[in-house]
């Protein structure tokens, strides 16, 4: 079995030689829009002018059941794309409302009816999540986080548990996975 310590040791080299990107380990910051997830260990890109040129891939974390998450920057949030779409006004009102519920089918609704353009742009990069999840045979997801006031959305695909003869292939799938995904996203 493996030493946590070395597992992040080759995870780290592998997406370093992916990405010509330093990540280091981490403690889970407070702001981590994931908290329920709980990662058992974390790494951050540790140079923000260095992720900026490789947005695709900024959090990785490992959960208690092996998988693996890898995250980009944030592609944007409800109270900007409101305030770009349909001013300062509506972009302060949104701060009020409760997203807990973003997923279910009548919430979206009805944010659909007051936030259309808003709506399709979530849309679109739902699609570009579906389609490069089939594409690569990864599972990748537009992550959504958030609650009151306001929903950050990014990518993450999901490394399902890996050895260490099969950690370097999947990690390389996910990344080129989320590359393109973000690559796509910066089209819509």
């Amino acid at each position: 079995m493996v030493s946590t310590e070395k597992e992040i040791e080759t995870v780290q080299e592998i997406l370093s030689s992916l990405t010509a990107t330093k990540f280091e380990i981490t403690n889970v910051p407070d702001q981590f829009r994931n908290r329920s997830l709980q990662p058992k260990w974390f790494l951050k890109c540790s140079d923000m002018k260095r992720a900026r040129v490789v947005p695709y891939l900024n959090e990785i974390w490992k959960q208690e059941n092996g998988e693996i998450w890898l995250e980009s920057l944030p592609l944007g949030d409800t109270i900007d794309w409101i305030e770009v779409a349909y001013g300062e006004e509506s972009a302060a009102a949104s701060i009020d409302v409760n997203y807990s519920e973003f997923d279910s089918k009548e919430f979206q609704a009805r944010f659909d009816r007051e936030y259309p353009l808003v709506y399709q742009r979530i849309q679109r990069y739902e699609e570009v999540a579906d389609r490069v999840s089939r594409e690569k045979k990864v599972h990748l997801n537009l992550r959504k986080s958030g609650s009151k006031g306001i929903v950050v959305f990014t990518f993450a695909a999901k490394i399902a548990k890996a050895d260490s003869k099969t950690l370097a292939k999947k990690l390389g799938t996910g990344v080129d996975a989320l590359k393109e995904a973000y690559a796509q996203a910066m089209q819509v």
